[in-house]
């Protein structure tokens, strides 16, 4: 079996853990709820485009340093909540090594750095899918309204 499909196989393998910890991120940081920041007490809102600029930016990006890179841009120009931002380049971080690091060693050859960055693609996505169902939850909702945005 290739290296390539040996490595996809142990992705696949993390895919509910990092379901979970996505949700987890999402429950406890409330980023989906429009309100004042403690650090700076300016009133922030996530909004949709802002979660998938950042899916955007991890599909795009040639490392997992560039992701937080510009999640930490975002922070600075007060676009991300200061103390949420913070904790989500942590679990960015902590997808390394308690993820990447695994397969790395289950998967002789593999490229962490490549390992990283896909797992790190797969929490934003699923950590957007769970975004959009908490802020349709909580205004009461389920499905699309005409005017509001995607």
């Amino acid at each position: 079996m290739s290296t390539e499909l040996k490595t996809k196989r142990q992705i696949d393998t993390k895919i509910t853990p990092l379901i979970m910890d996505a949700r987890d991120y999402l429950v406890n940081a409330n980023i989906h709820i429009k309100r004042k920041d403690p650090k700076d007490n300016k009133t922030r809102e996530i909004t949709d485009t802002k979660m998938r600029n950042l899916l955007n930016v991890a599909a795009n990006a040639s490392s997992g340093e560039e992701v937080i890179s510009y999640l930490r841009y975002q922070i600075g120009r007060g676009e991300w909540f200061w103390n949420e931002g913070e904790k989500l380049i942590n679990d960015l971080q902590n997808i390394r090594q308690k993820y990447a690091q695994d397969i790395a060693k289950e998967v002789p050859n593999s490229k962490i750095e490549e390992i990283w960055l896909k797992l790190i693609y797969l929490y934003l996505g699923y950590m957007n899918h769970e975004f959009k169902y908490m802020k349709q939850r909580d205004k009461g909702k389920g499905g699309k309204v005409e005017d509001e945005e995607d």
